[in-house]
């Protein structure tokens, strides 16, 4: 294990125990003492500061006293102030996270844990302020030797007596227990028969968090306490809830293969993955129920119909099922915000119900290969702000898409069922090519991928001149030659024309260009004209032939670097990828004096 010598432990120590101000004399002297406890050890000079930080003399010197006291090679022991120190909700987001939500997504954990009512935004900021977890790639992520001293501590608090524990996690410790126990997560890598008989639950009263994952149960639960708040059990062993059970609390359900019922509480249905399930009731009435999870169940083919109480409901995730129509009441959800239906293999159509919910920002059908129109009410959706029809066969684009205002984000790469006749003026001949004009009136339209849409003629994206809100512009692997002018996109920051193999060159564009991605535009000829975008600060023209058989091509690298490195100091970094050139000497010799400089 890592340690520090004495000024780097002293330096880290007094980071986490003052912050920015400069401890007194007496603050000096303690400092030095409860260093010595720690043995240089980061972890331990990090809680211990972090415990310490705003605390008076008197504490100080308790701490000291109490460290004395702990034998030398005990480091959890030493590390539990951390935890004492905790309110009771603090303490108990704390264990919550030890034992069943180590690794898990933030947002998911944040999620969970505000059903149990932790206030967990602020203790989780508490808990990173003390460093007993940090966040790490959006997961929670523990020491180890802070893990193991929260076990300690649910171990300890139950005598060793895994019926009185407040937590339970491990295969050889799940046993019928007690109103002590809280909650129970049991996560097994291969399926193993758990020895739980009917009645199992029937003293644990206080129990409002199961999950049971490969866990297999040969009966089902006689009794379920109504304290019961999350219900995650992959395999349910019954076709039914016990007729005991109310669910009155029961405000997360997550694989559970049977009539949901009228669960009047439920906030979130989670059935994703749940391959098996083929049927749900007719009609749910779920008049809490905020997030739907269905994703994945392949072998759903209905949608139940919706009740009318049902505005709640702000985010609906069912991509990747056999869904082929939503039902009309889904004009129900007046509150629903979110809509996935990437995947959808047999979605063919959207009825027109689905365009009166005021209230949708995000509609994906990605992947929804049957679908091959977007029916002409779609403009009726005045909130939408994102629209996702990536690889769908899509014919056309109605009219009434200009009408949507508030639209931020649209994606139609791959819709290469676009391509149609339209006549190409410049050529005076029929071209295949897209129509886009009924994108003209798309003025809050921050980001556009028609990259893989079969785009052959230019001319026909001259209408796209009209987005002016319009910061990224994806193009990829389209069959032009050229590109119109788009230097009225003064907002335009990111262009990318990565596999147009017919490129021949650059369209103008608008001093705001600061990114540019024209990888593999073999016909490429030219890039000369760069050096004249100031806010240039990332451009890639990888296997380029043509523009590598330029006899001017090192030349125009050249000129291009130099334009880049003079706003390097201003925009922080830049990167420029191009083949078929060495870097140029003077750049060198300048990135050595820059390194000498900088140290």
């Amino acid at each position: 294990m890592t340690t520090l010598n004495k000024y780097e432990s002293l330096r880290l120590f007094k980071q986490r125990a003052f912050k920015k101000n400069y401890p007194t004399k007496e603050f000096e002297d303690l400092s030095a003492q409860v260093m010595e406890h720690t043995g240089g050890l980061p972890l331990a000079l990090k809680v211990l500061g972090s415990f310490l930080y705003g605390r008076g003399l008197d504490e100080w010197i308790s701490e000291v006293e109490h460290l004395k006291q702990i034998p030398e090679n005990e480091i959890l022991q030493k590390l539990e102030p951390s935890f004492t120190g905790l309110h009771n909700i603090e303490q108990k987001i704390f264990l919550d996270i030890t034992c069943f939500f180590a690794e898990k997504k933030k947002d998911s954990v944040t999620r969970i844990l505000e059903i149990f009512h932790f206030s967990p935004v602020i203790g989780i900021k508490v808990l990173m302020e003390k460093c007993l977890i940090t966040i790490l790639k959006g997961c929670v992520i523990k020491h180890q030797l802070i893990q193991e001293m929260g076990w300690h501590i649910v171990r300890r608090e139950a005598s060793y007596n895994p019926r009185i524990c407040s937590r339970l996690w491990k295969r050889e410790d799940i046993c019928p227990g007690t109103n002590k126990i809280e909650g129970i997560s049991l996560h097994l890598t291969n399926e193993e028969e758990v020895n739980f008989g009917g009645k199992a639950f029937m003293q644990m009263t206080s129990l409002r968090f199961l999950k049971f994952r490969n866990a297999y149960v040969c009966q089902g639960p006689e009794f379920l306490p109504d304290e019961l708040r999350w219900l995650d059990w992959h395999g349910y062993p019954s076709k039914i809830l016990p007729y005991s059970f109310k669910g009155d609390q029961l405000l997360s359900f997550v694989e559970i293969n049977f009539s949901i019922g009228d669960l009047g509480k439920l906030v979130l249905l989670n059935l994703k993955n749940c391959r098996n399930l083929k049927t749900l009731p007719k009609r749910i009435r779920l008049e809490k129920l905020e997030i739907l999870f269905l994703s994945v169940c392949s072998k759903l083919r209905t949608f139940p119909d919706v009740g009318e109480k049902m505005n709640c409901l702000a985010e609906m995730y069912l991509g990747a099922t056999a869904l082929s129509e939503l039902p009309a009441s889904v004009e129900n959800l007046s509150g629903v915000g979110v809509i996935n239906l990437s995947y959808c293999k047999h979605l063919e159509s959207l009825l027109s119900s689905i365009f009166r919910l005021k209230c949708l920002k995000t509609l994906n059908m990605s992947g929804c290969s049957k679908l091959k129109n977007l029916p002409d009410d779609l403009g009726l959706l005045v909130g939408l702000e994102e629209l996702h029809c990536t690889h769908t066969a899509i014919q056309t684009i109605p009219s009434s898409m200009s009408l949507l205002k508030n639209l931020k984000h649209l994606s139609l790469r791959g819709c290469n069922a676009l391509s149609s006749q339209v006549s190409s003026s410049s050529q005076g001949q029929k071209s295949t090519g897209v129509k886009f004009q009924n994108l003209s009136g798309l003025c809050s339209l921050i980001m556009l991928d028609l990259s893989d849409c079969n785009i052959s003629a230019g001319v026909i994206l001259s209408n796209l001149g009209s987005l002016l809100s319009l910061e990224g512009l994806i193009l990829d692997g389209n069959r032009f030659s050229s590109i119109p002018s788009i230097s009225r996109l003064c907002l335009l920051q990111v262009l990318a024309l990565a596999g147009c193999r017919r490129l021949e060159s650059l369209p103008e564009l608008p001093p705001s260009i600061k990114e540019i991605y024209a990888d593999e535009c073999t016909s490429l000829m030219s890039i000369d004209q760069l050096t004249k975008y100031p806010m240039l600060c990332g451009v890639s023209f990888t296997n380029c032939h043509q523009l590598i058989k330029h006899k001017q091509h090192a030349s125009m690298v050249d000129s291009l670097l130099k334009q880049m490195h003079k706003g390097l100091f201003m925009k922080g970094e830049s990167s420029i990828y191009v083949s078929g050139v060495e870097i140029p000497e003077w750049f060198i010799l300048r990135l050595v004096m820059w390194l000498g400089l900088s140290n």
